[in-house]
């Protein structure tokens, strides 16, 4: 999957670059070109999620805002962000990308859509969704509810409720070890990780492999 950065960080899939180089060389190599490997992982994410319950506002706010002003799509948005993951804007959106997984298939990381609070829709009214939040290792989700309660962690059972309200889920990243969070140190433009490939290409093959 083509990744695209938030702020200074970016994550790339190894198994996307198609070359024949390891993750290690990869990020060798692109230590040489200004970029360090963050230890981000799936509890990193959970436990930025979780450090925002009781302590972010709620509000409809630019995503540059978050964590201290969040909605609940800028919310997942910083949470991914701390990954080098960019999420679009609405929860609509986000739907529309990863792959698709079923409740019983659910587990840390994976999004989660309900109809929520002033939902949007593309073509079917009865497809519409609002609202967002990401699984922990604790089959809970964590989301921005409102503006009474701000960010808090619930049962999925508790956030899906009986089902009809319940838009669908999705599975970002696959495979943990497959994925790299870089820091962007020295500033260069990157807009999407396919860029990496040929940040990499920019050194003789052989030097790599």
């Amino acid at each position: 999957m083509e990744f695209f950065p938030f702020r200074d960080r970016c994550a790339l899939q190894l198994s996307e670059l198609g070359l024949p180089i390891t993750l290690d060389r990869v990020v060798e190599v692109l230590a040489k070109r200004g970029f360090e490997k963050l230890d981000v992982d799936f509890d990193t994410m959970i436990e930025a999620a979780r450090s925002s319950i009781g302590r972010s506002e709620y509000v409809r706010a630019h995503p540059d805002l978050a964590p201290r002003l969040v909605d609940c799509a800028t919310f997942l948005m910083w949470v991914y962000g701390q990954r080098g993951i960019l999420l679009p804007r609405y929860p609509i959106q986000q739907r529309k990308i990863g792959r698709v997984v079923e409740l019983p298939e659910l587990r840390i990381g994976d999004l989660v859509f309900i109809r929520g609070y002033r939902p949007l829709y593309d073509d079917d009214p009865s497809d519409d969704v609002g609202h967002c939040g990401i699984v922990t290792e604790r089959n809970t989700v964590v989301h921005a509810a409102n503006g009474k309660v701000g960010v808090v962690e619930v049962p999925i059972s508790a956030f899906v409720g009986s089902g009809k309200n319940f838009r669908g889920a999705r599975r970002i990243i696959e495979e943990e070890s497959d994925v790299v969070t870089l820091l962007n140190k020295r500033g260069r433009w990157i807009r999407s990780s396919d860029d990496f490939r040929y940040i990499i290409l920019k050194t003789p093959p052989h030097k790599h492999w």
